[in-house]
């Protein structure tokens, strides 16, 4: 049975995202039909991407503040536990 994460988007309504099951519910069943703002998202939504765990969106919010704004995707390449295969898995999810 899949999990569903109720996210308030900018403040403005609530979505839900529907997501597979397994205990953290790491893969989205579908891309959202929103995307992840990589300059202002908190470590509680940066966990909604796929292959994003509690330890991973910690070291996101830290390389963003000691090193700057992600300008794109791409960028998360400079996070440490981000590669190539994960970074493919994420790049639709996020702007």
């Amino acid at each position: 049975m899949p999990c569903v994460l109720a996210l308030g988007i900018a403040g403005l309504r609530l979505r839900t995202l529907e997501l597979a099951a397994n205990p953290e519910c790491p893969v989205p069943l579908q891309p959202p039909s929103w995307k992840v703002d990589l300059r202002h998202a908190d470590r509680e939504l940066l966990r909604v991407l796929p292959g994003v765990g509690p330890a991973l969106a910690d070291r996101i919010v830290q390389e963003r503040e000691v090193n700057g704004p992600f300008v794109d995707a791409s960028d998360l390449g400079r996070v440490p536990g981000i590669g190539p295969v994960l970074l493919e898995r994420i790049r639709p999810f996020v702007r």
